[in-house]
């Protein structure tokens, strides 16, 4: 690994200054590939090892700005461009060369900051970003995969060209306010996130050899025949399948005959379809809190947050907190008690994310179809779709619950700390975790049971229609934990802390 860092920094005039980091990095790792493969003349078996090297080139430009609006606003421009470029990644293991790509991913940031002294006791900030992430991926070698199982994986990479390009907005603006004895805070945050995902997984399609019952061959790659005549029977393994396919096909035997010898895929598989979805989600987020000093040795935290977002219909987002801190014998804000005691309750939630929308998307059965053919006999010709027989009519299709709410978690703490002599504290805290409407997907087309004959694809009763699962996104999961804590913290002298070992027990 070698890194170039570089940093500028310096005053433009005497309202505003100027820093930029330059970053350059080299990392190259070997992926070792460890096969089995076939000799290009002679279609001799051999073990097949080889190192590709993963180039990874990374590079970082940060400037940023600060400057002086006037006596009491203050205002911060960063930009920040990153990009990730890889080579070579997803070989090595039985991954040849061939199977690798091209992984480049270039990220924009722009940040603008504007804080306001509005007061003696009021502070405002405004926050601004925008995200760019772009990604792509490019096979090293277009066209079809080879999969030969327990062998190699050879042909191109199933990734098909892939791109990514997402746009974030996101907008805060805090305010803090200073009132005797209150400390309030309060704000909002908008985010808006657009994502258009090209994915053309397997689009140009994948052979696998497996290997199975196929005659004995002799020397001379002729069948062995038995006493009464008939080939001798054996198991082969998948790389001499291959072998035979590409043996067979040289010498110009026709596709039937190649596969009563042993050779020819066992599958065929691709994708078609649309390769191209996108989606846009918009969420906000507002709160308000006051932080009490009712007494000197008695705080409370007082808050409540609202939050809401597309794509689910969910408006009951309201997550309250509470939170105390009162020291027992710490009556006067001189004195310096002992014992502390602090406990807490709040409600957080989680967003349901835009890349769950694209998936459902992506996979409701109708923008793109899975086509899977056995014994396939036109390796390696790759026929047009139109001539295939119809998709897989048991393809996983993914929806969203029309239910579906927003996951959140309740969490609640009491915490005891304690100043013991020698300059030592003991801290003993207990947390209970408990998640409602927690993420999870299930199968809602699972057949009856007595329906079901795994030998009999498509069979058994389902109850929309299909055969197939349908995995249903829903916020029905739970979560329950519970925790004791215990740390122990002495300071020897002003420059040595010694933390005993921290115990921690979940149920």
């Amino acid at each position: 690994m070698n890194e170039l860092r570089t940093a500028f920094s310096g005053p433009i005039n005497k309202h505003a200054s100027f820093n930029l980091v330059l970053v350059r990095e080299w990392v190259d790792n070997g992926n070792a590939v460890n096969a089995v493969t076939l000799d290009p003349q002679t279609f001799a078996v051999a073990p097949f090892t080889d190192t590709p090297v993963a180039q990874l080139r990374r590079t970082g430009v940060t400037p940023r700005v600060d400057y002086q609006l006037s006596a009491n606003h203050t205002l911060t421009l960063r930009y920040a461009y990153n990009r990730d470029d890889v080579r070579n990644t997803g070989t090595g293991g039985f991954n040849l060369v061939s199977q690798g790509y091209h992984y480049d991913a270039p990220g924009q940031t722009v940040q603008l900051t504007e804080t306001a002294v509005l007061s003696t006791s009021t502070i405002n900030e405004m926050r601004f970003q925008y995200f760019r992430p772009d990604t792509v991926s490019l096979p090293n070698t277009p066209g079809y995969a080879i999969q030969v199982l327990g062998a190699f994986n050879g042909g191109g990479n199933p990734i098909g060209h892939y791109t990514d390009i997402q746009n974030t907005y996101e907008f805060q603006n805090y305010t803090s306010v200073l009132h005797g004895a209150h400390a309030w805070r309060f704000g909002v945050r908008l985010r808006d996130a657009s994502d258009v995902n090209t994915s053309p997984q397997n689009f140009a399609s994948t052979f696998t050899f497996s290997g199975g019952l196929a005659p004995q061959l002799d020397a001379n790659d002729q069948p062995v025949l038995d006493a009464s005549g008939q080939p001798v029977l054996v198991n082969i393994t998948s790389i001499e399948s291959y072998r035979r396919t590409l043996l067979f096909q040289q010498m110009g035997l026709p596709a039937a005959q190649i596969r009563q010898l042993g050779g020819g895929a066992s599958q065929f598989s691709i994708n078609a379809g649309n390769p191209v979805v996108s989606g846009s989600q918009f969420d906000l987020g507002a709160f308000l809190g006051d932080e009490w000093k009712a007494r000197p040795n008695l705080t409370l935290s007082l808050g409540l947050r609202y939050e809401t977002q597309t794509n689910i219909h969910d408006s009951r987002d309201f997550a309250p907190r509470i939170g105390v801190a009162w020291a027992p014998g710490g009556k006067s804000g001189k004195s310096q008690p002992k014992s502390v005691i602090r406990g807490g309750f709040g409600m957080f939630y989680d967003r349901f994310s835009l890349a769950n929308v694209l998936t459902a998307k992506r996979y409701n059965g109708i923008i793109q179809q899975q086509y899977v053919i056995a014994n396939p006999d036109f390796f390696p010709a790759v026929p047009p779709v139109s001539a295939l027989p119809g998709p897989v009519p048991d393809s996983t299709i993914q929806e969203i619950s029309s239910t579906m709410r927003a996951p959140y978690l309740i969490q609640s703490a009491v915490a005891f700390e304690r100043q013991l002599p020698r300059n030592t504290t003991i801290a003993i805290t207990y947390a209970n975790s408990h998640g409602l409407h927690l993420l999870r997907s299930q199968d809602i087309n699972a057949p009856l049971p007595g329906t079901y004959d795994p030998l009999i694809p498509g069979s058994g009763v389902f109850s929309v229609g299909r055969p197939g699962p349908v995995m249903l996104m829903e916020s029905a999961g739970l979560y329950n934990q519970n925790q004791l804590i215990v740390n122990v913290n002495t300071r020897v002298t002003r420059d040595i802390s010694l933390n005993g070992p921290t115990c921690t027990t979940e149920r």
